[in-house]
């Protein structure tokens, strides 16, 4: 009889069990910031304003983020920093989702790719998959890591692949419903540490509304 509290398969993953990082000491050690006007080693006494959505990201119980704010307040870098650093440490299907007509080849290299190329712990490990892009009009794009496909897409390929973590750039732009349907891509991984992140920039006019 074994003396072990659980089978060896189990002492294998405690032995190999990676401690959980938190977002802000992970944005802190990883990310550079290589345009706009903080530039430099990202460091959050720069950007307090992030502190309260890193929290919330490194909830279990949290499954869905909704950023509605002005713009230049850093929203698209807390998005694509939320991915790639779920990418870095637990590697699973991703979904960054932009409005219909978007060029993804092109917001792709405007929008993420300066993210990117300012974290070398990701850079050094994304692979180009399938499509390529040869063109900007294509609905999908997508890259590789650890075995995870990065799918960058448009609201016209909301059923794309299932997907344990989603990102939904300037949702309010969305045709109806399809961020709901955006959702349905998270269902397969229903209770296993899904997480959806919205973002929208609010015009003057909304703010107005809401006095």
């Amino acid at each position: 009889m074994s003396i072990l509290p659980f089978e060896p398969d189990g002492l294998f993953n405690v032995l190999n069990w990676t401690p959980f990082i938190k977002m802000q000491d992970w944005m802190e050690e990883n990310m550079i910031i290589l345009d706009g006007g903080d530039q430099g080693a990202f460091s959050t006494w720069r950007m307090p304003h992030m502190e309260r959505i890193f929290q919330e990201i490194d909830k279990l119980t949290t499954i869905q983020i909704t950023l509605m704010s002005a713009s230049q307040v850093g929203k698209t870098l807390m998005l694509v920093s939320a991915l790639l650093k779920r990418l870095d440490t637990d590697p699973d299907n991703t979904i960054l989702m932009f409005p219909k007509g978007n060029q993804l080849k092109r917001l792709y290299d405007t929008k993420v790719k300066i993210y990117v190329n300012g974290c070398d712990t990701i850079n050094s490990k994304l692979e180009n998959y399938e499509d390529e892009a040869k063109n900007n009009h294509q609905s999908s794009y997508s890259k590789k890591i650890a075995g995870a496909v990065w799918s960058i897409v448009d609201t016209t390929n909301v059923k794309s692949t299932s997907a344990k973590t989603l990102g939904c750039d300037e949702v309010a732009d969305f045709p109806v419903s399809k961020a709901g349907q955006a959702m349905e891509r998270l269902k397969s991984y229903e209770g296993k540490g899904e997480l959806a992140f919205f973002t929208s920039t609010q015009h003057p006019e909304e703010e107005e509304m809401m006095k």
